[in-house]
């Protein structure tokens, strides 16, 4: 079952109909409230915080729908095909065609999607408080050894983890690692790659055996053909072969000496990208863990703090009778703070228009594949996991009234963005 449905079949009650349809936002909300007083503490925090989480997710979905939206027609634009689409997956659906259509002609595309989600922590552990309240819950005292969490800007007596940190990681990485490096990368290579060859994308072009998209003038054959007006930039709007002058995505048995990113068959100088390294000495970009000792920890520290910013949250189990709905509810409502920074990395082989395209909003789409993947799986599991607390009675649900119809909202925009996700990364083999 589609999320769409998922929480259509959870709005199928009677509160959906033309009487909250026709409610003002601030109606609506008085009238929610009225209708919680006859739920018991613990279950109508629950409620509370899905309402919340569910507004939240509403915003964060049609926002995620129109970026989608933008791109794709931006795309679509500057190659001369239909971008007048007014929703976001029949927009990306036809960015996906011109792809498929380069690649049914023999060109190649390859995508790499780098970066990280960062949503605020506090946002989570504010709400999940009164999870805990209403449960008489003392959760410093109550949960797994070892397992409680709490956002602390000041000394943390155990690790402490950061998301996408602005400083050297000497510790676990989980996402990738930016190390400053001069010898060989196994990973993908962001500053220059010496000879004798790489296959990636050089701004200041490739001088010897290239073989790819050329965004500056192709000295060469074009598409088997001779290149034409040598010197001019943007001379083959295929596959060069030879020498390009610029912005040079594919193969190349030269030396890369400007900007360079992919893989390096040689010395990499400037940053070494490495996935998933268990050891990281350089920046994280995603969550650095480490022990800090008497340095100040701001982020998560998993242990006692001298400097608490939010109240402490259990990872563990949790010897308290909170409900699980509740504090679901409250990681769907951090989700949606959700922050991506990611770039979409595009290497073609053969159409000079499609990268030049696609490379130009690498920001927008990595950061668009990177969101809709986040916000659509957590999200999910919030709204299905509130869905067995709202059967519980006709209080509940007319307490949730508010939520429940943000969230068919929300739905909504989460397929379409998804549907265009999976279009836009679908069309490319992806690494």
């Amino acid at each position: 079952m589609s999320f769409r449905n998922q929480l259509r079949a959870l709005g199928a009650v009677a509160i959906l109909g033309a009487g909250v349809a026709g409610l003002t936002n601030c109606q609506a909300v008085e009238d929610a409230a009225a209708g919680c007083s006859a739920v018991e503490a613990k279950q109508r925090a629950s409620i509370v915080a899905f309402n919340e989480a569910a507004g939240a997710l509403n915003v964060k979905a049609k926002a995620l729908a129109d970026r989608w939206l933008k791109v794709c027609n931006d795309i679509n634009a500057e190659l001369g095909i239909d971008a007048t689409q007014t929703s976001a997956d029949k927009a990306c659906a036809v960015t996906a065609g011109r792809i498929k259509a380069a690649i049914a002609k023999g060109v190649t595309v390859s995508l790499e999607v780098v970066g990280e989600c960062k949503v605020d922590a506090k946002v989570e552990a504010n709400c999940s408080a009164n999870c805990y309240a209403a449960a008489s819950c003392d959760v410093k005292a109550k949960c797994e050894p070892g397992k409680l969490a709490v956002e602390c800007n000041g000394t943390c007596s155990a690790s402490c983890e950061v998301t996408a940190p602005d400083f050297a990681c000497m510790g676990s990485c989980e996402g990738s690692c930016t190390v400053d490096v001069a010898a060989t990368c196994s990973g993908t290579c962001e500053g220059s790659c010496e000879a004798p060859s790489w296959e990636g994308t050089c701004d200041v072009g490739c001088e010897a055996s290239f073989n790819g998209s050329c965004g500056g003038s192709c000295e060469g054959t074009c598409d088997g053909m001779a290149a034409t007006g040598v010197g001019t930039s943007g001379n083959c709007k295929g596959k060069c072969e030879g020498k390009c002058s610029a912005q040079a995505s594919g193969k190349c048995a030269a030396a890369c000496k400007g900007k360079f990113r992919g893989g390096c068959m040689a010395k990499c100088t400037g940053g070494c990208v490495v996935k998933n390294n268990t050891m990281c000495t350089g920046k994280c970009d995603g969550k650095c863990t480490y022990t800090p000792g008497s340095a100040t920890c701001s982020g998560t520290c998993r242990g006692s703090c001298s400097a608490e910013v939010a109240p402490p949250r259990c990872e563990g189990k949790l010897d308290c009778q909170v409900d699980a709905n509740c504090t679901a509810s409250c990681e769907g409502k951090a989700n949606a703070t959700a922050e991506c920074n990611a770039s979409a990395n595009w290497v073609i082989t053969g159409d000079g228009a499609l990268y030049a395209a696609l490379s130009k909003r690498s920001a927008d789409i990595g950061a668009a594949l990177k969101e809709t993947a986040y916000v659509a799986g957590d999200a999910a599991k919030t709204m299905v996991a509130f869905g067995k607390s709202l059967q519980a009675s006709v209080a509940a649900a007319s307490c949730a009234s508010v939520g429940i119809a943000a969230s068919v909202q929300a739905s909504v925009s989460i397929d379409v963005s998804v549907s265009a996700s999976a279009s836009v990364s679908g069309s490319a083999s992806s690494s």
